[in-house]
C-alpha cells in the first residue's frame, strides 16, 4: 500500500491465471486507487473514489483487468477496502492515557489526565494512512525529590 502524488491510496495487486495445458498465459499487475475518508470523530474509513486500471503483461490480461473493473467486482472491492478502527482506536487511548497518568521524571513527578480525545479524517501519506487527534485534558507537574540514601 502506498500514496499516489494526487492523495489517492494505491494497492498493487500482482495476477496471473492458470489455464489447463498452459493454452492462454494471463498476467500483469491490477492497480486499486481510491480515496480514504472517514468523518471527524468517526473511525470507520471508507474508500471513494475507486478505480482499477492495470498494465497487461499479455494480451488476455485485458479480459481479467475488464472482469476487475467490473460493477459487481468494484462493489466487492470497495467493501472489502472498509475498515473500522473503534476497537484499535479505543485501545491506543486507552494505553496512552495508562501511560500519562503518573510518571516519574527524574525530581518531577508528571500527572496528566485525559478528558476527550477526538479524531480527524484521514490522509494518506507515505505507506498509509495518518489519522489526527485533538486530546483535551488536565496535567500537573510536581517538584519531589527522591530521598537520597546514605551509605
Amino acid at each position: 500500500m502506498s500514496t499516489t502524488q494526487a492523495n489517492r491510496l494505491a494497492i498493487g495487486v500482482e495476477m496471473s491465471v492458470d489455464t489447463p495445458r498452459q493454452l492462454v498465459d494471463v498476467k500483469g499487475t491490477v492497480w486499486l486507487t481510491g480515496v480514504p475518508h472517514n468523518s471527524p470523530g468517526s473511525q470507520r474509513v471508507t474508500v471513494t473514489d475507486l478505480r482499477i486500471d492495470g498494465r497487461p503483461e499479455s494480451p488476455a490480461f485485458g479480459v481479467l483487468l475488464a472482469v476487475a473493473q467490473s460493477d459487481r467486482v468494484m462493489a466487492q472491492l470497495k467493501g472489502a477496502l472498509s475498515q473500522d478502527f473503534a476497537r484499535d482506536y479505543a485501545k491506543v487511548i486507552t494505553a496512552a492515557t495508562k501511560a500519562i497518568s503518573q510518571k516519574r521524571v527524574g525530581d518531577f513527578v508528571v500527572k496528566a489526565q485525559v478528558d476527550n480525545v477526538i479524531n480527524g479524517a484521514v490522509v494518506p501519506v507515505g505507506q498509509g494512512l495518518y489519522m489526527p487527534v485533538d486530546v483535551t485534558g488536565k496535567g500537573a507537574l510536581t517538584f519531589d525529590p527522591e530521598p537520597k540514601t546514605t551509605r
